[in-house]
């Protein structure tokens, strides 16, 4: 049928939102909204039982030909066969696919009625494969940036051949190694093959001085068996900021200073701390002031030095 459109439809109200078509005019797509959609028998056969409507099956010939919704639309195209039939995502109704022709062609026959109603079922299917591609995207976008506001340091490998995915606290950990974040590929070279889960811990040096140890807890994924989720901790060899001298700074003034040890920059402690960038540079400046420093090299070089001191 050399006239066709698709229309999609509002899930809850079921009213138009969008809709395109081909070999009709403006005016007939127009006047149809306006005018012939509320008197059309074919599309209320649709919506009232959701099957294939056609308009010689509807009604009879004569009486389409002489119905309101012709003569004020389908006319405008001397369209006597029309057809309508609707488009499932699930079991909801999400839009219809419209046919039509001039009297020029016989009427469709059982067979192409069914033909119909398989193009748009089918239409359906890829329709809500489409959907659930989409739903799933969106929700692991959610996933990763939940992962990035979480404090525990969290790897991802989907493939042997992708690039590891890293939270914001694995990234910061393994930034502030010496052998940096390919040290994350020693961390999960499984013990055996197929190993569905296992832990492995490596010694290493902290770029702010001492050494540590990481430790790296993975498991396979059940639906993918190349796909491998870490997650990260660590035992640092690092300041403790106890003493006299630390003990001037408040409990927040503290947590910052530690993080400030520990490589992070004002933006990085904001985020870390859910603190705007403005508090942080109060805090470090507090901080300075009561420690007797003027930079973070100094603060990070006194803290090391009175740690060493205290072992």
């Amino acid at each position: 049928m050399p006239m066709h459109g698709i229309y999609h439809l509002n899930p809850v109200t079921k009213a138009v939102e969008r809709y395109a078509a081909t070999n009709v005019s403006d005016v007939f797509l127009s006047r149809y909204e306006k005018i012939g959609r509320t008197e059309d028998p074919i599309i209320a056969h649709v919506m009232e039982r959701g099957t294939v409507g056609y308009s010689l099956a509807v009604m009879a010939p004569e009486r389409w030909l002489e119905s309101t919704v012709y003569r004020e639309v389908f006319s405008l195209h001397g369209m006597v066969h029309a057809a309508q039939a609707p488009i499932f995502s699930g079991e909801e109704m999400v839009g219809t696919l419209a046919f039509g022709s001039d009297e020029e062609r016989p009427a469709l026959s059982p067979g192409e009625l069914a033909r119909i109603d398989f193009v748009t079922r089918a239409f359906g299917l890829a329709l809500e494969t489409v959907q659930r591609a989409e739903q799933l995207a969106r929700r692991c976008e959610q996933v990763e940036a939940a992962l990035d506001l979480c404090s525990t340091p969290v790897a991802m490998i989907t493939t042997a051949t992708e690039m590891p995915q890293l939270n914001r606290a694995a990234q910061r950990l393994l930034d502030r190694t010496v052998d940096g974040r390919d040290l994350l590929y020693r961390l999960v070279a499984s013990p055996a093959p197929h190993e569905e889960s296992f832990s492995r811990e490596i010694s290493v040096r902290w770029q702010e001085g001492g050494e540590g140890t990481i430790r790296a807890h993975s498991r396979a994924s059940a639906a993918n068996p190349e796909a491998l989720i870490t997650v990260l901790e660590c035992d640092a060899d690092r300041p403790p900021l106890a003493g006299p001298r630390w003990a001037q700074l408040t409990p927040r003034e503290r947590e910052v200073a530690l993080l400030l040890v520990r490589g992070l920059s004002d933006q990085e402690v904001a985020q870390e701390l859910y603190l705007s960038p403005h508090t942080v540079k109060q805090y470090v400046k507090s901080i300075y002031r009561k420690v007797g420093v003027r930079s973070r090299v100094e603060l990070t070089r006194r803290a090391l030095a009175e740690h060493a001191d205290a072992d």
